[in-house]
């Protein structure tokens, strides 16, 4: 089971690795990482002339992160290392938290109202 979520989302459920851990669900969850709620950024820049304010994100290390609940934590370098990291971390006996870093990139939203 793969979950894929951002580092602005991922933290409104991240206690849910206690859970994984103790009934030993197996779950990988991969986090991209840009350091800002992307969405929140996108109606930033389109409604409000890009005057940012609360869009930012200071992260926790997901690796310590993930291993403070009994998990496994990894952080990659670069997205092109998810699918060797990716199938090893599918045959791990615990949850796994892989910690992708990306670019800001748009949002659904940017294309769909940008047209």
């Amino acid at each position: 089971m793969v979950a894929i979520c951002g580092d602005g989302g991922f933290p409104y459920a991240s206690a849910e690795l206690a859970t994984a851990v103790q009934e030993g669900i197996n779950v990988v969850t991969l986090v991209f990482v840009d350091n800002a709620y992307g969405t929140v950024t996108g109606i930033q820049r389109r409604q409000f002339g890009s005057r940012f304010v609360g869009n930012k994100l200071h992260n926790p290390d997901y690796v310590k992160f993930a291993e403070a609940f009994g998990a496994i934590g990894i952080k990659l370098s670069s997205h092109a290392e998810i699918g060797k990291q990716l199938s090893s971390a599918l045959k791990a006996d615990r949850p796994v938290v892989i910690e992708i870093p990306v670019p800001q990139l748009d949002t659904p939203w940017d294309t769909l109202l940008d047209n």
